[in-house]
């Protein structure tokens, strides 16, 4: 069931900025970066499936470093460093899951991917809050990629708790 749920958010954020760098008028850096955006919630719909996970990961890590690059070259402030982060998250999560199948989880990974959780939990707050009170237009996308990667972060996490 969580696969579909997040399946479902992943598809209409991503869609949203899909949408949204397709109109008319938008300047191409941003349209370029709702593309990727775009590709990157495909991805994480991608990574919600077991076979997702069974992809080669090369492709999927060069991608998600271009993507990196892209928001940190593209935009010079906390927005474009945020999505440079979740192109890395999504990488770890690439990189990582075999680890999470040791009992127990090596500690490193087990900090590293805590501290992915609560930033990205917490990063939906000032997404969210521009979505509500600033009516920022693709804000609220932005706030449910936040917390669609934080979940799919902790879920593994979770796995090993019960």
């Amino acid at each position: 069931m969580t696969g579909w749920i997040l399946t479902v958010v992943f598809a209409g954020a991503g869609s949203w900025l899909l949408r949204h760098g397709a109109r008319s008028g938008v300047p191409a850096a941003v349209r370029i970066s709702h593309g990727v955006h775009g590709v990157m919630a495909a991805a994480m719909i991608a990574m919600v499936w077991p076979w997702g996970m069974d992809l080669p990961p090369a492709p999927w890590l060069t991608a998600l470093g271009l993507a990196g690059i892209w928001f940190l070259a593209s935009t010079r402030d906390a927005g474009g460093v945020h999505h440079a982060l979740m192109a890395a998250g999504m990488a770890w999560m690439i990189i990582i899951p075999a680890h999470h199948h040791q009992h127990p989880v090596p500690a490193g990974i087990l900090v590293a991917s805590t501290a992915l959780v609560a930033y990205f939990g917490l990063a939906t707050v000032p997404w969210f809050t521009a979505a509500v009170y600033r009516r920022a237009s693709c804000a609220g996308a932005h706030a449910v990629l936040s917390a669609g990667m934080s979940v799919q972060l902790a879920l593994p996490l979770l796995a090993h708790t019960g």
